[in-house]
């Protein structure tokens, strides 16, 4: 059978097809989308080139589209690309009700922006029995506006025999989800507070999630 179709015509077609799914890439992921697709079929196109000129010593045909093609469904298969995520944390005991400093964190020179913070309360003893100790933290910094910056520890404690309320006695790695731009170098500095003054020391930590 016969028409006219060829190599060249279908293969522009599929190009043309694939311009939609193109143009959302670069939508949702920026000029990287771009980036990466450009790199994709230049590198097809030449390992096509030097395949066919070098090692089947043939007929060179990079412009029939095909290794466009390739080239375009190879690059947009290519996860996005992600930041490293760094974690410092601080560690602090205190016994009273009062807003006590717990330390500070130093982000690193090319730190963007925090996108986690975890705080941790191991219990003391309270003074009056039957009431639970829960506690929070408050971020500040002269480098960076952090308001309203309060956060929730991840565990509460019965006064009466120091079980957990409401959670597992082993902390959970869960990170409250935040976005909060900051300056390189940044240096964050964390209070604590808990709900009730206890007997024994309360222990804080307190975890930063940065890229």
């Amino acid at each position: 059978m016969h028409g006219e179709e060829n190599v060249k015509k279908i293969m522009y077609t599929v190009v043309l097809a694939l311009v939609p799914a193109i143009l959302v890439s670069t939508y949702f992921f920026g000029i990287d989308a771009i980036r990466i697709l450009l790199i994709a079929v230049i590198s097809c196109l030449f390992f096509e080139w030097v395949i066919q000129k070098y090692l089947i010593k043939g007929t060179v045909t990079i412009t029939d589209g095909s290794a466009v093609v390739a080239g375009i469904i190879f690059g947009g298969a290519i996860p996005e690309k992600k930041p490293l995520v760094f974690c410092d944390g601080v560690y602090g005991s205190f016994a009273s009700t009062s807003e006590t400093s717990i330390g500070a964190i130093t982000l690193a020179e090319k730190a963007t922006r925090i996108v986690g913070i975890m705080a941790d309360l191991n219990h003391g003893d309270t003074v009056t029995i039957g009431q639970a100790v829960a506690g929070y933290i408050r971020i500040t910094s002269d480098d960076v506006d952090l308001n309203p910056g309060m956060y929730p520890c991840t565990r509460a404690f019965d006064a009466a025999d120091g079980t957990p309320v409401g959670a597992c006695s082993i902390p959970k790695s869960e990170f409250i989800p935040v976005d909060i731009e900051v300056p390189g170098g940044a240096t964050i500095n964390i209070l604590g507070t808990t709900t009730q003054s206890v007997t024994g020391n309360a222990d804080f930590s307190v975890f930063i999630a940065y890229e």
